[in-house]
C-alpha cells in the first residue's frame, strides 16, 4: 500500500509517504509498479480471485487508497516540492527518505523535519495510524512556535499516544 497526503496551512506543508506499492502474496504473486492506478489494482484483483483477495484485506485496502490518490508514487521522484514536515510510516521508509535527503545537493539549506512513525500495513491499523498522525499535527499547529516546540511536543505525543517517533532534522 501506498498513501501520501499533503497538508497545507498558512505556516507549513507536511508531506505524510507510506512507500510500497507492491501487493506481494504468497499465493499469488502480484507486483505493479509505481504509478500503476489504484483501480487498476483492485480491477485485477478482482478479476483473479476476488473472494481470496476480499478474505486477504486487499480489496479493502485498495478501496481506500482509491480515495485518498490515484497511484502509488515513489517520494524519491516527487521531491520538487519542498515541505517543512515528512511524516513517514515504516521505519525503512524514514530511513530512505532520509537517505536520499542526506544523499541530495543542498539547495537552499530550507530545514524538513522527518517524522516516522511505525504502522502496520493493514485496514484497522491504517486508520488508528491516521488517527495518530491528525493528533500529532494537530499538536504541532496548536503551537505559536512549532519549530521550537517540536522536541517537546513530540515528547508527549509519545507519553500520551505510546507511540515512538523517529526524528530527523534534514535540509533541502
Amino acid at each position: 500500500m501506498s498513501t501520501a497526503i499533503t497538508v497545507r496551512s498558512s505556516t507549513r506543508t507536511v508531506l505524510a509517504v507510506r512507500s510500497n506499492c507492491l501487493a506481494r502474496l504468497q499465493t499469488k504473486p502480484n507486483v505493479y509498479a509505481f504509478g500503476t492506478p489504484y483501480a487498476h489494482m483492485y480491477d485485477d484483483l478482482r478479476s483473479k480471485d476476488e473472494e481470496l483477495y476480499i478474505k486477504m484485506g486487499l480489496i479493502s485496502m485498495l478501496e481506500r487508497n482509491k480515495n485518498v490518490k490515484t497511484a502509488p508514487a515513489k517520494f524519491q521522484l516527487e521531491t520538487k516540492e519542498q515541505f517543512d514536515i515528512i511524516v513517514t510510516f515504516e521505519t525503512r521508509v524514514f530511513d530512505a527518505v532520509v537517505e536520499h535527503l542526506s544523499n541530495q545537493d543542498s539547495i537552499n539549506m530550507k530545514v524538513v523535519h522527518v517524522l516516522g512513525l511505525h504502522i502496520k500495513d493493514n485496514h484497522q491499523q491504517a486508520v488508528l495510524g491516521a488517527a495518530n498522525t491528525v493528533t500529532l499535527l494537530s499538536m504541532l499547529a496548536e503551537s505559536a512556535d512549532w519549530e521550537n516546540d517540536l522536541a517537546h511536543v513530540l515528547e508527549e505525543f509519545q507519553q500520551r499516544e505510546g507511540k515512538q517517533v523517529l526524528h530527523a532534522v534534514m535540509f533541502y
